[in-house]
């Protein structure tokens, strides 16, 4: 490659990389808005189709123009992790014949990423040996040409400066100032644009040929043998039975539980074990049925992996179960909605598992499958606000609103902050005046002030306007004023201030002498 053409497929993309550090130095650094988010992955992303318009690949294109919409409605890590990651696989899709499995692209993203700090010194390099190569001695000989006037420039500079005060003066006055730590800061910033531009405009030539494992005809692992699987099998499914049975009598159909054991008790105790006990079966049933193997030909077994599975699925289902009784018997957060997240998406993955050894799949089949299904997962959790999910259950189903469910936890829904803001409103208007009614006046006075503060900061989102907007019409009462010295908790009860009580003064015991009376009954 001449240095023509280097800098002709270079030169472009320097330039394009250089307005983006300009905009998001403009818009990210002490950002204007939340939107900027969106505003820079909506730009970073024209300047691809600029630059790159022939090399990207239209449905990851199509996924990052979605996922950048969302950062402009309401920015997230995980918006922004999955905008990264679909722009990625536009640029490096063009590369390859096709997308093979997820595994392999995990890979290949994962070495593109930590290759891309180093990819910008690896093209100066290449700039270098381009140069030399097309003008050889030319260094060397603006060497021999610069090194006469620099030398004597500055040897005849020194003495003038010895001779003349004025000249002495006015190079003591120049002055090498080091940055500080804002403008370092800035730097590091200027710095990470410019890797994350660069990875996008010139990614790293990462190739990894993946071979279809199980196109040939499998031998069995050491330790799952015909005779081993088949009594493994059998002896888990008779496991699984016992602890379906019990979750069937005691989850399922509402017998009740032995003295000593409570159902909250029962109920939590196994319900991330159980995952775990289900991927340990998924995991085992990976190894034993290898893709094309003789186990996968095997009618007993099969019909044994197929029971076993329906098992695990319903040890799932009781999982759930599990969890839903203790968010009935306490309350709905985030972790415990995302925890049933996660048990429906190893239910699905249990399914494909069985699926792909009745019909006969490769593991590229499971591999993309089970991607497929963590992503649309990740893009549903991505649009959805869970906080809102659970501030709206929690109010709903609270025993403080006729409910049946457990007693509202304020103090969650006052740090879920602007999410628990809409479903608050209508229980915060039809407050009426005691003080349940005025811890949640002031609870929800506390999340609208704090909503309104942060659309006047950096924090503004369009999504939190909205949330403004649908209460803008709402009247809720002001909460009681506080007692001197008083405060309030995060659930708006009326915190007094400690006083030290006085002990009580100590009192004098006095001892009397018995006299006798001034009758004269005492002489007889």
């Amino acid at each position: 490659m001449g240095l023509n053409a280097f800098r002709g497929r270079v030169g472009p993309k320097l330039a394009v990389s250089m307005l983006l550090l300009i905009l998001a130095d403009r818009l990210l650094y002490g950002a204007w808005a939340a939107p900027a988010f969106g505003l820079f992955a909506i730009s970073l992303m024209l300047a691809l189709l600029a630059v790159r318009q022939r090399w990207l690949s239209s449905w990851p294109l199509a996924g990052a123009a979605g996922f950048a919409l969302m950062l402009l409605d309401d920015p997230s890590l995980l918006g922004w992790t999955l905008f990264c990651l679909m722009l990625a696989l536009a640029v490096m899709l063009p590369r390859m014949r096709d997308f093979d499995d997820a595994i392999a692209w995990s890979g290949r993203l994962a070495i593109a990423a930590m290759l891309a700090p180093f990819r910008p010194l690896a093209d100066i390099g290449l700039l270098q040996r381009v140069q030399r190569r097309g003008h050889k001695g030319d260094w060397s000989a603006m060497l021999a040409l610069m090194a006469v006037p620099v030398g004597g420039g500055a040897v005849f500079l020194w003495l003038f400066s010895a001779a003349n005060p004025l000249i002495a003066d006015a190079l003591s006055n120049l002055r090498i100032s080091w940055p500080d730590f804002d403008q370092l800061l800035r730097l590091l910033f200027w710095g990470m644009v410019l890797i994350l531009a660069w990875a996008y405009m010139r990614p790293a030539p990462v190739r990894m040929a993946v071979r279809e494992v199980g196109a040939t005809t499998q031998a069995a692992l050491p330790g799952f043998s015909h005779r081993s699987v088949l009594l493994s099998l059998t002896l888990f499914n008779v496991l699984f039975a016992l602890q379906n049975g019990l979750d069937i009598l005691y989850l399922w159909s509402g017998v009740p539980l032995p003295p000593g054991v409570t159902l909250a008790e029962y109920a939590h105790r196994g319900a991330y074990l159980l995952i775990f006990t289900a991927l340990l079966a998924g995991l085992f049933v990976l190894l034993a049925f290898r893709p094309r193997s003789d186990m996968v030909r095997e009618r007993p077994l099969r019909m044994l992996v197929m029971l076993w599975v329906g098992q695990n699925l319903l040890l799932v289902a009781s999982s759930m179960l599990r969890t839903i009784d203790y968010i009935e018997a306490y309350s709905l957060t985030v972790l415990r909605i995302s925890a049933l997240l996660w048990m429906g998406l190893v239910a699905v993955g249990l399914v494909l598992i069985c699926w792909r050894v009745m019909a006969g799949h490769g593991n590229r089949w499971l591999i993309n499958s089970n991607a497929a299904a963590v992503f649309a997962l990740l893009t549903f959790c991505s649009l959805i606000d869970l906080g809102e999910v659970a501030a709206r259950w929690n109010v709903r189903h609270a025993r403080e609103m006729g409910g049946s469910g457990p007693w509202l936890d304020l103090c969650y829904l006052n740090r879920l902050g602007a999410s628990s803001l809409r479903p608050m409103a209508h229980m915060a208007e039809a407050a009426g005046k005691g003080a349940f009614e005025d811890r949640v006046r002031f609870v929800w006075s506390e999340v609208h002030q704090r909503t309104i503060r942060e659309q006047q900061s950096v924090y503004w989102s369009f999504r939190n306007q909205r949330r403004l907007d649908a209460v803008k019409g709402v009247q809720v009462a002001l909460p009681a004023p506080l007692p001197p010295g008083a405060w309030r908790g995060c659930d708006g009860e009326i915190m007094l201030p400690f006083t030290e009580e006085m002990p009580p003064a100590a009192v004098e015991e006095r001892t009397t002498t018995a006299t006798a009376p001034l009758t004269g009954e005492a002489q007889k």
